[in-house]
C-alpha cells in the first residue's frame, strides 16, 4: 500500500501502482472528469502515470497552470497525429506547450500549407480528438529511439535525442491498437459478416474457420515470415525446446493447408474458401491510428484455387462480387489499380515468369472485359503475385 497525502493534509491509502486519475475516480466521479494532470511530490506527471510509493499528490484542472500544461501538451501531440495523417512526408522538430497554447515546428519539404490547409487540419484533429484513444506513456532507450526515427526517416527528432540519454526519453502512444467491439459495434458487424457470407456462399465459397496462431515454420515455408517477419509480433515459445508459434499474421498459409490436407481431384476445382479471419500485425505505435489503423483486426478474406484455364473467368466473378458489394455499401468513388512486377527488381517475387505473366494477363483481360477504369502500378505488386486493388474513398476522404 502507499500513502497518498492531499493539499488539505487528508491521507489515505491506495495499492502501489494505483494513478492519479483513479485516486481521484475514488474521491469523485466529477473531479475525475476535470483532471488533467497531476504533481506527485514536486513533479507533474500526466494523472495516468502509476504511484508506486508515498507522495503528496496534488490534482490539476484548467484552472490550474498545470492543467493548461498538459491539456496544451496533448494538444500538440494531436496536431501532430492530424499532420502526419494528412501530410505524410512531414518531418518534426519540437512540439512544446507554451504559456498561452502550443506550436509544432515542423518541415514540409516542397509542400506549401495554405489557409485551407489550416481548417483541414483542424478538423482532422477534431476528428481524432472525438476518438478518445487514451494517450500511453512509454519509456525507451536511447538506442530504441534512434532506431525507430531512423526507419521513420525524422532527422530532426534524431538531432534532438543526440543530446539526450537513457532514462530521459518517453514516447507517448495511443492505445493498444487492439479494438474492442461494444454491444452496438457488434450488432453493426455481425449484420455485414451475414450480408457478406450469404452473398459469398451464392457464388460458391466454403465458410472455414482457421486458429488466432499458427506455427512459425509454417509462415516461414510459404516465405511471408522472410517478407513480414518484423511486423509480426513476436514468436510466441512454448516449454518444448524450439517450438515456435506466431499470432496469425495471414490467413493465406492457413487456406493452402486447407486446400492440401487431402489430394484434391480436378473435379473439385475450382475451390472457393472463405473466412472472417482475424489476424494480428504489429504496427508502430506512431502509425496506430483510430479503427483504420490496428494491430488486431478482421478481414473479409477468401482463396480460390483452380485450374490455369479456369483463372480469368474466376476473377471476373470476383470482380463482379467486389464491385456489388461495393455498391450496396455505398462506396461509388473508388479507383481500381492493377498493381504489378516491378520489372527491374525480379529478386523480389517467387514464382514463375510464365505463371506471373498468366496472372497479370488474366487481370488487365478481366477488366477491359467489364469496361473497368483502372490505374496500373508497377512495383507494387504483392511479392507471390498481382493484384487488382481497390482504393475506396471512404465518410472520412
Amino acid at each position: 500500500m502507499v500513502k497518498i497525502t492531499f493539499p488539505d493534509g487528508n491521507v489515505r491509502e491506495y495499492e502501489a501502482g494505483t494513478t492519479a486519475l483513479q485516486v481521484a475516480e475514488s474521491i469523485s466521479s466529477g473531479l475525475a472528469r476535470n483532471v488533467l494532470s497531476a504533481t506527485v511530490n514536486g513533479e507533474i506527471v500526466d494523472a495516468t502515470r502509476p504511484i508506486k510509493t508515498d507522495a503528496e499528490v496534488k490534482f490539476n484542472t484548467w484552472n490550474d497552470p498545470e492543467g493548461k500544461y498538459a491539456f496544451w501538451h496533448s494538444s500538440a501531440h494531436l496536431l501532430a497525429e492530424a499532420l502526419e495523417a494528412l501530410y505524410p512526408d512531414v518531418k518534426f522538430g519540437i512540439g512544446p506547450p507554451i504559456e498561452n497554447g502550443f506550436y509544432y515546428d515542423i518541415d514540409t519539404g516542397d509542400l506549401v500549407l495554405t489557409p485551407d490547409d489550416f481548417k483541414k487540419i483542424e478538423d482532422k484533429m477534431l476528428e481524432l480528438a472525438r476518438e478518445k484513444n487514451e494517450y500511453i506513456r512509454k519509456e525507451v532507450s536511447k538506442a530504441d529511439a534512434i532506431k525507430y526515427f531512423e526507419e521513420k526517416g525524422d532527422p530532426y527528432k534524431l538531432e534532438l535525442i543526440d543530446g539526450l540519454n537513457d532514462g530521459e526519453i518517453t514516447f507517448y502512444t495511443q492505445g493498444s491498437g487492439l479494438p474492442i467491439w461494444l454491444p452496438k459495434g457488434t450488432q453493426i458487424r455481425e449484420r455485414l459478416q451475414d450480408y457478406l457470407r450469404k452473398e459469398q456462399q451464392k457464388q460458391g465459397y466454403q465458410m472455414v474457420v482457421t486458429p488466432h496462431i499458427g506455427g512459425k515454420e509454417l509462415y516461414v515455408t510459404s516465405g511471408h515470415y522472410a517478407k513480414y517477419g518484423e511486423d509480426s509480433f513476436q514468436p510466441i515459445h512454448t516449454p518444448r525446446e524450439g517450438e515456435e508459434f506466431l499470432l496469425k499474421p495471414m490467413n493465406c498459409p492457413h487456406h493452402c493447408e486447407i486446400y492440401g490436407h487431402r489430394p484434391r481431384s480436378y473435379k473439385e476445382l475450382p475451390l472457393r474458401i472463405g473466412e472472417f479471419g482475424t489476424v494480428y500485425r504489429y504496427e508502430q505505435s506512431g502509425e496506430l491510428h483510430g479503427l483504420s489503423r490496428v494491430r488486431g483486426f478482421t478481414q473479409d478474406d477468401a482463396h480460390i484455387f483452380c485450374t490455369p484455364e479456369q483463372l480469368k473467368g474466376e476473377f471476373l466473378q470476383v470482380l463482379e462480387l467486389t464491385t456489388r458489394v461495393l455498391d450496396k455499401m455505398g462506396f461509388k468513388d473508388f479507383t481500381a489499380q492493377i498493381s504489378l512486377r516491378d520489372p527491374d527488381n525480379p529478386d523480389k517475387y517467387i514464382g514463375s515468369v510464365e505463371n506471373w505473366e498468366a496472372a497479370e494477363k488474366a487481370i488487365i483481360e478481366a477488366t477491359q472485359e467489364v469496361e473497368m477504369e483502372t490505374v496500373t502500378e508497377l512495383g507494387e505488386a504483392a511479392f507471390y503475385g498481382p493484384k487488382l486493388d481497390f482504393m475506396v474513398r471512404d465518410a472520412l476522404g
